[in-house]
Protein backbone atom coordinates (compact mmCIF):
# COMPACT_ATOMS: atom_id res chain seq x y z
CA UNK A 1 0.00 0.00 0.00
CA UNK A 2 1.39 3.57 -0.93
CA UNK A 3 1.55 5.97 1.52
CA UNK A 4 3.76 8.53 3.01
CA UNK A 5 3.65 10.54 5.95
CA UNK A 6 2.41 13.57 6.95
CA UNK A 7 5.71 15.68 6.87
CA UNK A 8 6.32 14.25 3.65
CA UNK A 9 3.23 15.62 2.06
CA UNK A 10 3.70 18.85 4.10
CA UNK A 11 7.19 18.95 2.18
CA UNK A 12 5.26 18.68 -1.01
CA UNK A 13 2.79 20.90 -0.84
CA UNK A 14 5.29 23.61 0.47
CA UNK A 15 7.56 22.47 -2.68
CA UNK A 16 4.43 23.07 -4.97
CA UNK A 17 3.68 26.90 -3.97
CA UNK A 18 0.94 26.44 -1.77
CA UNK A 19 0.24 28.54 1.16
CA UNK A 20 0.62 27.04 5.01
CA UNK A 21 -2.51 28.80 7.04
CA UNK A 22 -2.42 27.38 11.05
CA UNK A 23 -5.26 26.74 12.53
CA UNK A 24 -6.97 25.74 15.60
CA UNK A 25 -6.92 22.00 15.19
CA UNK A 26 -4.21 21.65 13.34
CA UNK A 27 -2.99 23.29 9.44
CA UNK A 28 -4.06 24.47 5.91
CA UNK A 29 -2.47 23.80 2.60
CA UNK A 30 -4.58 26.00 0.14
CA UNK A 31 -4.00 27.35 -3.31
CA UNK A 32 -3.96 26.73 -6.79
CA UNK A 33 -1.19 23.23 -7.92
CA UNK A 34 0.72 24.42 -11.13
CA UNK A 35 0.64 20.56 -11.98
CA UNK A 36 -3.20 20.64 -12.80
CA UNK A 37 -3.88 24.39 -12.08
CA UNK A 38 -6.60 23.40 -9.96
CA UNK A 39 -7.51 25.05 -6.68
CA UNK A 40 -6.48 23.11 -3.82
CA UNK A 41 -7.12 22.80 0.12
CA UNK A 42 -5.57 20.01 2.43
CA UNK A 43 -5.91 19.75 6.16
CA UNK A 44 -3.91 18.16 8.79
CA UNK A 45 -5.03 17.93 12.27
CA UNK A 46 -2.00 17.76 14.93
CA UNK A 47 -3.16 14.35 16.18
CA UNK A 48 -2.22 13.14 12.60
CA UNK A 49 1.04 15.66 11.77
CA UNK A 50 3.71 13.12 12.66
CA UNK A 51 2.26 9.69 11.38
CA UNK A 52 1.23 8.29 8.07
CA UNK A 53 -1.17 9.17 6.14
CA UNK A 54 -3.97 6.77 5.32
CA UNK A 55 -3.92 5.08 2.41
CA UNK A 56 -6.98 6.47 0.63
CA UNK A 57 -6.73 10.00 2.26
CA UNK A 58 -3.58 10.06 0.42
CA UNK A 59 -4.40 8.33 -3.02
CA UNK A 60 -7.53 11.14 -2.17
CA UNK A 61 -4.95 14.00 -1.39
CA UNK A 62 -2.13 13.19 -4.05
CA UNK A 63 -4.62 13.30 -6.93
CA UNK A 64 -5.91 16.92 -6.17
CA UNK A 65 -2.25 18.22 -6.19
CA UNK A 66 -2.15 16.71 -9.53
CA UNK A 67 0.10 13.70 -9.41
CA UNK A 68 -0.94 10.55 -11.40
CA UNK A 69 -0.06 7.83 -9.02
CA UNK A 70 2.25 7.32 -5.68
CA UNK A 71 5.44 6.94 -8.14
CA UNK A 72 5.05 10.08 -9.75
CA UNK A 73 4.29 11.81 -5.93
CA UNK A 74 7.43 9.62 -4.79
CA UNK A 75 9.60 10.80 -8.07
CA UNK A 76 8.93 14.40 -6.80
CA UNK A 77 9.76 13.86 -3.54
CA UNK A 78 12.85 12.39 -4.25
CA UNK A 79 14.23 15.37 -5.96
CA UNK A 80 13.56 17.73 -3.27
Amino acid sequence: MATAKYVQFDKVCEALGLKYKKKKKGHVWAGRSPLNNQIVSVAVHHNNAGGDMATGTFNTEIKKLGFKNYDEFKDFLDKL
